[in-house]
């Protein structure tokens, strides 16, 4: 079967890959305010690839995690801050 280089062998399944991504992206973007309201930072990537550049994904033993918060800790009283 010979099929054009940007062809999409399944087309319904490429369109519930890039709303899967959009909604994603639209829950980190909620999430990134609800933490930063809590005093929290909210991680939705790990480091970059080095190899590709691109981020990669938060991944557990357990589960593929889509994101996590971190407590901010306050500023210390003195100005130095561990």
């Amino acid at each position: 079967m010979n099929r054009e280089p940007n062809e999409v062998s399944n087309k319904a399944s490429a369109l519930g890959e890039a709303v899967g991504v959009l909604l994603e992206a639209s829950v980190n973007r909620l999430l990134q305010v609800v933490a930063s309201e809590n005093n929290c930072v909210y991680i939705a990537t790990g480091p970059k690839n080095t190899k590709t550049g691109r981020a990669t994904k938060l991944l557990n033993t357990e589960s593929n995690l889509t994101g996590m918060t971190k407590t901010r800790k306050p500023p210390a009283k003195n100005g130095i801050s561990m």
